[in-house]
């Protein structure tokens, strides 16, 4: 049995998440909730390219997904998998393996806001060489338009070499991927002679699940982002959307950091910004998983850190309380999360 749609990509993350982990962890994981327990989840279970990979998806989509788990015996009630679930998950991965390349924590705003600029150009520089100036727009974003604009008069190339090297370097980066894939990225472009297909329009014409095609196509557009650079792809490198550099944690954890940097404790940041120490400790595990410049000594020594690691790998567990009570309640819940954090980056 191969499992399609939402509930493939649910089952994929219940699996992931052991029974440790309700329904709810997977709408936030797909819909890219920068929350600490989210980012935590992403990190633990080893899902950050689905982060934020449908970010428009609804809770009755993933509960309507997972109640049909449910009613197929592929998940038992506490979310686990059962052994059909399990046969079930393989046979799906084997026919829909996820792409390697996708990484929706690194390149999904990026990756869309990439893609949003190409279209446009591709559908500005087809219509150019056509003689056709006016054209429907395929986003309204003023954004994207303004930056084509921008392009179009930077490039210092005329149409036709500017299609041409377009094509080259597309065609370069789509050469060596499997056959669907390329068909894939192509006809989701937009040209005078068609206008791109959806996901739903694509599933008739290549023959797959369109939801498996939406994942595939984003783990293409991170491709190309990841490679534009390295790969000497002149003009697909200006698709990059430049940010300031810095770590990827959520507004509030960034003022405890900035409080943590100027030697405050934790007791002094629960003062200072009025806050719980849990929510103090939520931040302190945040920034513990993503900057490894983190000083963790204050909270967790070099040797207390092994130990947890230690037992989280023998236990085969994230659950805190039966790691807690291997180790003897040596080590408070907080902790164990720090070491399970630092494990995990």
């Amino acid at each position: 049995m191969v499992v399609t749609g939402y509930s493939y990509i649910c089952l994929l993350c219940l699996d992931r998440f052991n029974g440790e982990r309700s329904f709810s962890a997977i709408y936030h994981l797909l819909r890219g909730k920068k929350t600490s327990q989210t980012l935590q989840d992403m990190q633990l279970f080893g899902l950050s390219g689905l982060f934020s990979l449908f970010p428009q998806i609804k809770r009755e989509t993933i509960e309507e997904a997972c109640r049909d788990l449910e009613a197929n015996k592929l998940i038992g009630e506490n979310g686990n998998l059962t052994s059909l679930g399990k046969v079930a998950l393989d046979h799906s991965l084997a026919e829909m393996p996820i792409p390697k390349e996708l990484n929706s924590w690194k390149h999904g705003r990026g990756g869309r806001e990439a893609w949003t600029r190409l279209s446009l150009l591709i559908q500005t520089a087809t219509h150019l060489i056509h003689n056709k100036s006016r054209f429907l727009p395929v986003t309204s974003d003023e954004e994207a338009q303004q930056w084509v604009k921008s392009f179009l008069a930077e490039s210092n190339l005329d149409r036709i070499d500017l299609a041409f090297r377009l094509y080259e370097e597309l065609d370069l980066f789509l050469t060596p991927k499997q056959d669907f894939m390329a068909e894939l990225f192509v006809f989701r472009l937009t040209t005078p002679k068609r206008a791109g297909l959806t996901y739903v329009q694509l599933e008739e014409k290549l023959g797959k699940d369109p939801v498996y095609l939406e994942l595939c196509f984003w783990s293409l557009m991170h491709d190309l982002l990841e490679n534009a650079v390295t790969s000497n792809a002149v003009l697909l490198s200006k698709l990059i959307v430049k940010g300031p550099e810095s770590l990827p944690l959520t507004q509030s954890a960034k003022r405890t950091l900035m409080l943590l940097k100027q030697g405050k404790s934790k007791g002094d940041a629960c003062k200072i910004r009025n806050l719980k120490m849990s929510t103090i400790e939520d931040h302190i595990v945040e920034i513990a998983m993503h900057d490894r410049s983190f000083d963790l000594n204050p909270y967790l020594l070099p040797d207390e850190k092994d130990e947890i690691a230690q037992a989280i790998g023998r236990l085969k567990t994230k659950q805190l309380k039966n790691i807690k009570e291997n180790l003897d309640n040596k080590y408070t819940y907080f902790q164990i999360r720090l070491g399970m954090a630092v494990t995990k980056r």
